[in-house]
């Protein structure tokens, strides 16, 4: 899986087995990882942390038409705060 943010100016190539990333963008070598586990053919799990410490969470959702897919995720501070985002295929 590769997760791109222009914001951040990371890029992070990872496997679907749960162990961290490294991030390979501009932002390289400040400890950036991410960590992904598929959970079924349409669910994974993930961790972003900094300097091998948890930081955000999350969960993705494939939908079942395969037409978008459900983000939700927190911060490991503060885990009632949960955000939900829905990315619909353009």
């Amino acid at each position: 899986m590769r997760m791109v943010s222009v914001e951040d100016k990371s890029e992070i190539v990872t496997r679907l087995d749960g162990r961290p990333a490294a991030d390979r963008g501009a932002n390289a070598g400040r400890g950036h990882t991410l960590a992904v586990t598929a959970v079924s053919p349409t669910q994974y799990r993930w961790t972003f942390a900094i300097a091998g410490a948890p930081y955000v969470r999350g969960i993705n959702t494939l939908a079942v038409d395969r037409r978008s897919f459900t983000e939700v995720s927190w911060l490991v501070a503060k885990p009632a705060k949960k955000v939900t985002l829905v990315y619909d295929r353009q």
